[in-house]
Order: structure tokens, then C-alpha cells, then sequence
């Protein structure tokens, strides 16, 4: 699956305070629609950092993964960088 549509994950007041920044790991389902269907935080570095990251993935929309030309569903893997700017 390609992202056609990405979303930055929000900072929470708990990343905000900490000034946090880093890399957060997900096992992502993408259904033959390219919609995520299931988010598994595999990797994360504290506060609140997976289930924002989880919350971004959400709302990604991906070009679907073909079989044989058919859309299918697929797991992959992604990463999302958190980078706290001033």
C-alpha cells in the first residue's frame, strides 16, 4: 500500500510539557478500500506518544495493495516521527 493521504499526529499537553520528540512503530491493516482498519503500537517512547500516533494512523488513506490485480488487505509496518518544535 502507497499513503495518499497522511496525517501529522497532534501533540498532546503531555508532549508539549515533556518537549518530546521521537519515533513511534505500528503494525498497520490496510483493507482492499485502503482504509486502516486495526492499529498495533509495536514501539514507542513514552507519555502519550503511541495512542497519538495511533490516532494520526486512523485517519490515513492508502492506494490498496493488489493480488493478482485485486485489491487486498495487508498489515505493514510505519513509523511516525515526532519532532517538538518551539
Amino acid at each position: 500500500p502507497e499513503p495518499v493521504h497522511r496525517v501529522k499526529p497532534v501533540y498532546s499537553e503531555a508532549l508539549v510539557a515533556a518537549r518530546a520528540s521521537g519515533m513511534v512503530t505500528a503494525r498497520v491493516l490496510v483493507d482492499a478500500d485502503g482504509h486502516v482498519a486495526r492499529v498495533e503500537i509495536t514501539d514507542h517512547f513514552g507519555y502519550d506518544s503511541g495512542a497519538v500516533a495511533a490516532a494520526a494512523l486512523r485517519q490515513f488513506r492508502f492506494r490498496p495493495a493488489l493480488r493478482r490485480g485485486e485489491p487486498v488487505a495487508v498489515w505493514i509496518i510505519h513509523r511516525i516521527r515526532f519532532e517538538f518544535q518551539e
